[in-house]
């Protein structure tokens, strides 16, 4: 099952679908750094856009899903 994850590289941020947790193997031609991973996409997109203002994964979920309900 593919897991979402953050990827970043230069300053840049974006999320991206892995089949296994990334390695420098596997994805350190694309990225300096992996975060997650996240359940959904929507939570990997919200962290990245606001960045690291949460502490772990779930409260990320937990952000993304609140602020979703108030944008709708």
């Amino acid at each position: 099952m593919k897991k979402w994850y953050i990827g970043q590289r230069g300053g840049i941020k974006e999320a991206f679908q892995a089949e296994s947790t990334p390695t420098a193997e596997s994805h350190g031609h694309l990225y300096a750094a992996a975060i997650g991973p996240f359940r959904t996409k929507r939570a990997a997109s919200w962290g990245c856009q606001y960045g690291a203002h949460w502490a772990t994964i779930a409260e990320a979920e937990r952000a993304a899903k609140k602020d979703a309900e108030l944008s709708a």
